[in-house]
């Protein structure tokens, strides 16, 4: 009876739950069919991932952060994201949430955003294996186990993941491309403008590179509105055109293992 109870538990367990009575399980199911392939469940192997479709998504957020977390959000108001991932708190991080706002359904954006969530599923499982779950970390240990550069890594290959899949459905045609990521560069600007720090203006940074990333046709990192060098190198140092070269270098964690110092060294120095 132990053996059948140790191979059944270490199967990967996926569970969706739509709590909006709007019918987006299917939609759901079907994409990440395309996920998760006999690979991706091998390295899974052990782990739960539930993917929340809440009617509040605000508040499902903060029911499953961390205190840390859930001070933050005392203190700012509920999360306005569309999409959130959680590890669970014990050791290992034996489950993920991934919590999805039901308005991403209302067009092509779910493509992009669960994408986006799954990526963290495989990228954190890498991390957690090696260095333990950060959830856990004081910020000092963070700090030691390479959990900031990791974060930031993370977020650009999630990103650009997301947007891969968003563009296979939607691409901006020629003429509508430039316009479409001078808005986003607009955005990019006022954000930082407005007094991020830390980081979480690293955070917006490597959102920004990986949206330049999936849509560089080879011409739009020479036209300034779209790819403000002068204003990347003023408000990030002399190295943030180095960062997204190394960015777009790290294809895995075993890469991230290899360039960590290196990361390191360029978001903080």
């Amino acid at each position: 009876m132990k053996f059948f109870k140790n191979l059944f538990t270490s199967k990967f367990e996926l569970n969706i739950s739509d709590q909006t009575g709007l019918d987006l399980k299917v939609k759901t199911h079907a994409l990440l069919d395309e996920l998760i392939t006999e690979d991706v469940r091998k390295k899974l192997k052990g782990k739960k991932v539930d993917v929340i479709i809440p009617e509040n998504f605000g508040t499902t957020v903060y029911r499953y952060a961390n205190k840390d977390e859930q001070k933050h959000y005392d203190q700012n108001g509920y999360s306005k994201a569309i999409g959130n991932f959680a590890p669970s708190l014990d050791e290992n991080a034996s489950e993920f949430k991934i919590i999805l706002e039901k308005s991403i359904f209302d067009d092509v954006q779910y493509y992009c955003t669960i994408h986006h969530e799954f990526t963290h599923v495989l990228d954190f499982t890498d991390y957690i294996k090696l260095y333990g779950n950060p959830m856990l970390m004081d910020f000092e240990t963070r700090k030691q186990k390479y959990y900031f550069e990791f974060y930031l890594w993370a977020e650009f290959k999630a990103k650009k993941a997301g947007l891969q899949r968003l563009k296979q459905e939607r691409e901006p045609n020629k003429d509508s491309l430039n316009t479409y990521l001078s808005l986003y560069t607009d955005m990019f600007i006022e954000e930082i403008n407005g007094g991020l720090r830390g980081i979480e203006k690293l955070y917006c940074l490597v959102h920004f590179l990986a949206r330049i990333t999936v849509f560089d046709n080879g011409l739009i990192t020479l036209i300034p509105q779209i790819y403000p060098k002068d204003f990347l190198k003023a408000n990030f140092g002399e190295n943030a055109l180095v960062i997204h070269t190394e960015l777009e270098t790290i294809e895995s964690f075993a890469d991230f293992e290899r360039e960590k110092d290196f990361l390191k060294y360029l978001f903080t120095g």
